[in-house]
């Protein structure tokens, strides 16, 4: 809604109080309407963004997690391996010595 007539602008134009102040209501709606939007619209931008380094975190969470995860694993992998070889030292230390015996027998 205009105040001028754009049309006939050499005729002399009169403005009622009321008219010009429904005009600048209307203005002053359409700001605020403008800045909603734009502020609506920076906290849209903002949550994404939040959003965004939220995934970005969880997933190097994860990451941190999985290899935690592979590390103990390989972790009990090796001591597994190292109380496997142990044994089987332990193993043949008792065979070695059974066999001494029974060969110490045998000449006797």
């Amino acid at each position: 809604m205009r105040l001028l007539d754009l049309l006939n602008l050499s005729l002399m134009q009169f403005f009622s109080p009321a008219k010009v102040q429904s005009i600048r209501e209307n203005l002053a709606a359409s700001e605020v309407a403008k800045k909603d939007e734009q502020a609506h619209k920076e906290d849209a931008k903002l949550q994404h963004t939040i959003l965004k380094e939220q995934k970005e975190a969880d997933i190097i969470q994860q990451r941190m997690e999985q290899e935690a995860a592979h590390q103990a694993t390989k972790q009990q992998k090796e001591m597994n391996k190292a109380a496997r070889a142990a044994q089987w030292q332990i193993d043949k230390e008792l065979r070695d010595e059974k066999k001494a015996q029974e060969q110490k027998e045998k000449e006797e």
